[in-house]
């Protein structure tokens, strides 16, 4: 598969490396990527420094995307607008509720 960041334009490239760095940190110890608001690595449960090199965050995810493929096809699937995503239970919840109640039966 090669490298996933490869696959983008370079005029992309720079964006993607940047997203990915403020997103993630790589674990010194174990060379998992951690998303930036873990305390611990969830793998070797690191919970010292951590790499914040973007190079070294784009290399790992790029060999993390090897292993998995499946994961470049999620991370390149558009997200879904929400009008199209399943209204939440409460509020259709809120809905039922807002309605007035006839109680003169």
């Amino acid at each position: 598969m090669g490298n996933w960041f490869s696959i983008r334009q370079d005029t992309q490239r720079a964006p993607l490396r940047s997203l990915a760095a403020e997103h993630l940190k790589r674990c010194p110890l174990c060379g998992a990527l951690n998303a930036v608001r873990n305390e611990e690595c969830f793998v070797c449960r690191w919970h010292g420094a951590f790499d914040h090199d973007a190079e070294r965050i784009e290399h790992s995810l790029s060999e993390l995307v090897d292993r998995c493929p499946e994961l470049a096809s999620a991370m390149a699937r558009p997200r879904a607008s929400a009008k199209a995503a399943k209204p939440s239970l409460w509020s259709r919840l809120g809905r039922w509720f807002r309605k007035r109640i006839d109680l003169s039966a």
